[in-house]
């Protein structure tokens, strides 16, 4: 049975004009909630938005790394900016319409998939928008994200499309927006492969393969080009760095992408996960291990098409790769969700049934928009968004301009929160920033009055709280006005 659409929803800019206002509404609880809050890592990209918008450089790499191509992001950020002054909110509504333009695109490649059925892709769209795993990451500033989904997004688009990848001209650019994926996450690229290979072999053109191959060469030389600075590569990607158990790993996998489908997680810590996204994640699981059997099933009977094939090795590959990083987190499942949605919609075009995936789907998207709804509280930090504006508060009706902080994510925070007032540094000698470590360090020389250390009141030893040295603020973050380098040196802070 055929999902029929109204005429007017049947035609894709309609339906993109849908998408576009169901990604942006079930996203409002969480723009307009008070614990609407920027993580540490967030607030990097922020302070780079911040500085581009003022007239500074344009940021290629997230600061401090040589991967994380962050240019597009810092870019829409500053953008915003300058429409709705700097502000977490518009921060996140930039990185929002940023994902939107993903989310559009990966509907014209379900529809190039399904093109007899545009109300199955349209449904498979929707199901995307109101997914828990993309709840809090559509929303998110992290650094090549979100530019390597919109991006998948639209190469997905590209190569799923009814005419085979020929010329040069597509292929040419297929393989920029592959290049381009990879240097912001490479995260993406094994489920991509695949799907590459798939489009190849439909065209069966040598020229258009060259040209895939050298629209990369030249992307990435561009992309490694533009590695070499501005600041210096601090932090180096987790990936290559295989577990010393990778039985382990493996017989973990069904409950880490449990954990990425319910989408409640922060860096590697798993949070609870809202009553609507579980039943949503739950759903989506069952449909991923069902997908899995049919698709066992189809091979061993020679019945899978080439393009099932394609995305099943690239669902796997995406699953797989995540078993290469010692430093697991959920969100290295990131580019598994839209990836599973193309395999089933490939499934769907091979005559799989229809009845019961509907009404599976539309089951995800009612949980999905209750978690949605839900996630409008989401708080991963101690005291929340209140607690970091009280501190930022208290900073600067203290004339702090600068901070040591015990914590490398809150010093960030700080800087953004106080529109780069403040600059601020952790423990190490070096960091993302250099500017703000010489600017720290000169403050502490020549204006200590406008210096304070920082961190949650259990960075701070219990004689000076008992003596009172240490400002309590918000009973979460505590202060110490009129240190000196020999005081911090003793508390850990190197230089």
């Amino acid at each position: 049975m055929l999902l029929r659409l109204p005429p007017a929803l049947a035609r894709p800019a309609f339906a993109s004009l849908l998408l576009l206002a169901l990604a942006l509404l079930s996203r409002l609880p969480q723009w307009l909630s008070p614990d609407l809050l920027l993580d540490g890592d967030e607030a990097v990209l922020g302070v780079m938005a911040q500085q581009l918008a003022a007239g500074g450089p344009w940021p290629v790499y997230f600061y401090g790394q040589h991967y994380g191509l962050s240019l597009f992001e810092a870019a829409a950020g500053a953008l915003m900016f300058g429409l709705l002054g700097v502000n977490a909110l518009a921060l996140k509504a930039a990185m929002g319409l940023l994902w939107t333009g993903g989310l559009l695109a990966y509907h014209r490649a379900f529809r190039a998939v399904l093109p007899a059925a545009p109300g199955h892709a349209l449904l498979l769209a929707v199901t995307l928008c109101l997914s828990p795993a993309w709840a809090v990451w559509s929303m998110k500033a992290r650094g090549g994200y979100l530019t390597a989904f919109t991006l998948s997004g639209l190469l997905c688009w590209l190569l799923l499309a009814r005419a085979p990848l020929s010329g040069s001209a597509r292929p040419l650019l297929a393989g920029a927006l592959f290049a381009t994926i990879g240097a912001a996450q490479a995260l993406w690229l094994p489920g991509l492969v695949p799907i590459v290979l798939w489009a190849w072999w439909r065209g069966r053109e040598g020229g258009a393969a060259l040209a895939f191959i050298a629209g990369a060469g030249l992307c990435y030389g561009a992309w490694t080009l533009a590695a070499g600075a501005p600041t210096p590569a601090i932090w180096s990607p987790p990936g290559g760095m295989v577990p010393a158990n990778l039985l382990a790993a493996g017989m973990a996998l069904p409950s880490r992408l449990l954990d990425h489908l319910c989408g409640a997680y922060y860096l590697h810590r798993v949070l609870p996960c809202p009553s609507g996204g579980g039943v949503a994640a739950q759903i989506m699981a069952g449909l991923v291990a069902f997908s899995g059997l049919s698709a066992g099933l189809a091979l061993w009977r020679r019945q899978a098409s080439p393009l099932v094939l394609a995305l099943v090795a690239g669902c796997v590959a995406t699953l797989l790769a995540t078993l290469a990083v010692a430093a697991y987190g959920p969100r290295y499942l990131l580019p598994f969700t839209a990836l599973f949605l193309l395999l089933l919609a490939a499934q769907w075009q091979d005559g799989g049934r229809r009845r019961w995936l509907q009404g599976a789907l539309l089951a995800c998207c009612v949980g999905g928009a209750l978690g949605l709804w839900q996630f409008r509280s989401f708080s991963f930090q101690p005291g929340g968004a209140a607690a970091v504006h009280a501190l930022v508060e208290a900073l600067d009706a203290r004339g702090v301009r600068a901070v040591f902080s015990h914590d490398g994510l809150l010093q960030w925070q700080i800087a953004f929160y106080s529109g780069s007032r403040i600059v601020a540094r952790s423990t190490a000698a070096e960091d993302r920033y250099p500017p703000y470590v010489t600017a720290a360090n000169a403050l502490l020389r020549d204006s200590p009055a406008a210096v304070a250390e920082v961190g949650l009141i259990s960075d701070f030893a219990a004689e000076d709280l008992a003596s009172g040295r240490v400002v309590r603020v918000a009973e979460v973050y505590g202060l110490v006005l009129q240190v000196d380098e020999a005081q911090l040196r003793q508390r850990g802070f190197a230089f």
